[in-house]
């Protein structure tokens, strides 16, 4: 039996309403393979999914949609960063290296398991560029009283006293991280314009296992555990800080101290209530840093604004890289 035949007779068996329907149904089907390949091929398909997927309450959807492109400015800025960086020094009693950059030079610690120092640095340069031009009328502002919790070597320092920062406190504990700081700020800590605090800030003031970590030199932290070795450092409050410096104002609070910055707002509850300084946090460390840190931030202000700044995906859901406080 030919095909025609074959064809005729099933028109005859099936009526004109049921071949319809079954027409419509293989354009249908054949309409979303085509949608979900295409769709698979944006860049914005895995963000979309996770969303879907997950929710991601604490990324807006004009931030979903922008992750890929978000992704990619940050890999440009590395990019373009990259080759206007150079290790010019080394000191092997501390394992620590000097890294040229167009702006300043750095000491750093030179080695990590994902990333060497002056990778590392590449990273930071490229990655605070990055979150200043997502939210500008959130970064420091010429004039400011900037406290770094998390200072690490100080590419925020350096940031906030390109902007005009008027004083910056670099709020540091792990000690090879600190005499970088003091390397990489002698004139500007001579002048009084960078204060360097050896401590961890908590919720109160004690002593805690600082867990080293083995990634690179910017992953030490007092919270996550699978981390390498421990020391044993000082940790104090914000409230207690800005008492014993005599800070006449605090502008801005910068935090990136790997899950620990639920305890440290807790500890600076005054300064905030008394200045409400602008914050900068991260806020990927921990599950729940979305939903706390909003909570206690709001006990001093009820009015503190957020924003999001550049979602990414950790795992398999979307999450903020870092979120704004006003």
């Amino acid at each position: 039996m030919s095909v025609a035949q074959r064809v005729g007779r099933f028109n005859e068996r099936v009526s004109w309403e049921l071949r319809l329907i079954a027409l419509l149904a293989a354009g249908i089907g054949l309409g979303l393979v085509v949608a979900r390949t295409a769709l698979a091929a944006l860049p914005v398909y895995d963000a979309v999914r996770a969303t879907l997927r997950h929710g991601a309450p604490d990324c807006p959807w004009q931030r979903v949609f922008a992750t890929a492109r978000d992704g990619e400015r940050l890999s440009a800025l590395a990019r373009s960063i990259d080759p206007t960086v150079s290790v010019i020094g080394h000191d092997p009693r501390l394992d620590i290296q000097q890294v040229a950059s167009p702006e300043r030079s750095f000491w750093i610690r030179r080695s990590g398991s994902s990333r060497s120092g002056r990778d590392l640095l590449v990273y930071l340069l490229s990655e605070h560029r990055w979150m200043a031009e997502s939210s500008p009328a959130s970064t420091v502002r010429n004039g400011d009283v900037v406290i770094d919790c998390g200072a690490h070597v100080g590419v925020f320092v350096h940031t906030a006293l390109k902007r005009g920062a008027r004083t910056v406190v670099a709020v540091e504990p792990e000690p090879v991280n600190v005499e970088c700081l003091r390397r990489n700020f002698a004139r500007e800590i001579e002048a009084g314009q960078v204060i360097v605090v050896p401590k961890g800030v908590w919720s109160a003031e004690t002593n805690l296992a600082l867990s080293l970590g083995v990634e690179n030199s910017g992953m030490n932290s007092m919270v996550m555990e699978e981390r390498g070795a421990k020391l044993q450092v000082a940790v104090t409050t914000i409230d207690k800080l800005v008492r014993e410096l005599g800070l006449p104002r605090v502008d801005y609070i910068k935090m990136d101290i790997e899950g620990a910055e639920r305890e440290a707002l807790a500890g600076a509850l005054a300064t905030l209530r008394e200045f409400r300084p602008r914050l900068m946090l991260d806020s990927y460390h921990l599950p729940d840093d979305t939903r706390v840190l909003p909570a206690i931030i709001r006990r001093a202000h009820a009015d503190y604004s957020l924003s999001c700044g550049p979602c990414e995906i950790r795992g398999d859901q979307l999450v903020p890289h870092v979120m704004f406080y006003r």
